[in-house]
């Protein structure tokens, strides 16, 4: 389902197991053709998952790069209330998360190639 022409870092489009994003209208178009818009800071996030996708990304990692914050001794939360926001946006079962995966311990990785595989089985 995961549309290989979309592997380079900047496209415009997506494909998701529930859908497509439009990282150029910034939203999310569901597979029933509801659309869901994106805040500014939910698709710089979502667009550095997609970029990133397969990778386990620290936190560290997500603060610097969608953020801009550098500094270690900083802990926030922000990047576990903006996931959230993410998986209810991209309709992630709270049981069976496959998409947007927290791995403990090391942050968390976006693998739609996954979820998209196990589904076309």
């Amino acid at each position: 389902m995961l549309d290989a022409n979309i592997a380079q870092a900047g496209a415009p489009h997506g494909q998701l197991p529930s859908g497509a994003i439009d990282f150029t209208s910034a939203q999310i178009t569901y597979s029933d053709g509801e659309n869901c818009p994106l805040s500014g800071t939910e698709l710089s996030l979502l667009r550095y998952f997609w970029e990133n996708r397969g990778r386990i990304l620290s936190r560290p990692q997500i603060l610097s790069s969608v953020w801009g914050i550098t500094s270690p001794k900083v802990r926030t939360r922000t990047i576990d209330m903006h996931v959230a926001h993410l998986r209810r946006k991209l309709r992630e079962d709270r049981a069976a998360r496959r998409v947007l995966v927290s791995v403990r311990g090391k942050g968390y990785v976006f693998a739609p190639e996954t979820c998209a595989a196990a589904a076309a089985a």
